[in-house]
């Protein structure tokens, strides 16, 4: 009895303790909507033409001609978090990804924000190049900067937001590009399970607790059955 009582108390402590002292999953409150920073302009375009599962896209007029800033908009049905762990795999298939479409990639930052509402939001960023054949048939070499915010959202999914801007010009955009992380409405909280150590801490407690309760009423049962053995042998010295 006393190990059944274990068992199962080390169990039902390591499954519902973590869930009572941590932050859980938690749908949002609207739908997703996102508007971008001042001065971007919707595309009048088919924002498909700008890559594939482009759902809407924005530009920002500038006096780069040979590269304007810009923001689109794609959708994931796959889910999961954007921990570290996450956003490094993810960044680890940019090169190949991109690769189809004659992109290179080198890494530059992963990043995992943590917004007000408590939801987390992942953050890559890359340098790209593309090399270009200009009209005069020279080749050129086209250089800018890749944003990724990965925007978890209900139903499990995710809506991932690409922004692109020259490199010379990171520092001036990446600060406005990111700001969008607190103002999009619409995402979920989407968190990682406990860690390890924490669900063996509460298997830990829970196995001492019920060993103890065990032993009380192993202790508490010894008593009474005492007491009933002694009460009988009472009895059958009255009769005797």
């Amino acid at each position: 009895m006393r190990r059944g009582v274990t068992i199962v108390s080390a169990v039902a402590f390591a499954f519902i303790g973590p869930r009572l002292t941590t932050a859980q999953d938690r749908p949002a409150s609207e739908p997703f909507a996102f508007e971008p920073p001042s001065g971007f302009l919707e595309t009048k375009d088919d924002p498909g033409t700008l890559g594939p599962g482009v759902e809407k896209a924005w530009l920002h007029p500038t006096e780069v001609l040979t590269f304007s800033p810009r923001i689109m908009l794609t959708r994931s049905k796959q889910g999961g978090t954007v921990e570290p762990n996450d956003l490094s795999r993810l960044a680890a298939g940019m090169p190949a990804t991109l690769g189809e479409s004659g992109l290179s990639w080198v890494d530059v930052r992963r990043e995992t924000r943590v917004r007000a509402d408590g939801a987390h939001v992942g953050l890559i960023e890359g340098d790209c190049e593309k090399k270009l054949t200009l009209p005069e048939g020279q080749e050129g070499l086209l250089k800018y900067r890749r944003l990724y915010l990965v925007f978890p959202v209900d139903g499990g999914g995710s809506v991932i937001i690409t922004s692109l801007y020259p490199q010379e010009q990171a520092a001036k955009w990446a600060p406005i590009l990111e700001s969008m992380i607190g103002t999009t409405k619409g995402v979920a909280v989407r968190l990682p399970g406990p860690p390890a150590w924490m669900i063996g801490a509460w298997a830990t407690a829970g196995a001492v607790v019920g060993w103890l309760a065990a032993s009380m009423l192993s202790k508490r049962s010894a008593k009474i059955d005492a007491k009933v053995e002694a009460k009988v042998e009472a009895k059958k010295s009255e009769e005797t």
